[in-house]
Order: structure tokens, then sequence, then C-alpha cells
């Protein structure tokens, strides 16, 4: 079974596997990124993010389009990356790997 489910909607809080677009592969910058979504198309851009993206107040997030977040505190998202396209997205992570001896579906973890 595959940790990536892939097609589907995505809403606000799943965990997603994409690649940026302003990545590019290296050995220090891995292809795919792993970050929970904050907002989806049609939603309000939120007030962290418009600088990144140019938006204003009262603007909404393009259709296809993403804002995602990292769970960690200095993760770097679309505060720092902007919005991410859906067609970017590899698919919503189904369940995450807590430890060699536990593995939990459907929770809010970080991987150790």
């Amino acid at each position: 079974m595959s940790p990536v489910r892939r097609g589907g909607p995505l809403r606000a809080g799943h965990a997603i596997v994409f690649r940026p677009r302003l990545c590019s592969p290296s050995r220090d910058d891995p292809v795919w990124r792993v970050k929970r979504i904050a907002a989806i198309a049609g939603q309000p851009v939120p007030v962290e993010v418009r600088h990144r993206v140019g938006a204003g107040p009262g603007d909404r997030i393009p259709d296809r389009r993403l804002v995602v977040r990292g769970d960690a505190p200095h993760s770097q998202d679309s505060r720092h990356f902007g919005y991410v396209s859906e067609g970017d997205v590899l698919g919503a992570v189904v369940f995450v790997f807590g430890s060699a001896t536990r593995l939990r579906r459907g929770t809010r973890s970080t991987i150790p």
C-alpha cells in the first residue's frame, strides 16, 4: 500500500506530497516536499502569504492553487515560495510512519 493517495479532492488540513516549481533537484534540496494544506482555491489568501503572492485584503486563492504550511516552526512553505499548483501535487499523505514499531493512520504527527 502506498503512503500517498493520488486523485480525489484536496482539502485544508491534508498533508500533501508535491514538487515546488522553484525547486531544482540537488543533493541538498530534495525534489519532493511534504506540507499541510492551509487553504485551497476560492478561500481568502492568508495574511502571512499575501506579500509573497502579491495579494491584497479580500483577495481569494486562484483556481487550481493551494497555500501550504509546514508543521515545523521554521518550515519553508507558501510564505517563502507562494502558491502550489494542484498540477504539481503527487497526492495526499495516507499514513505517517511514527517509528519502526508504530503505524499511525490519519494522525497529525511529525516524523522523528
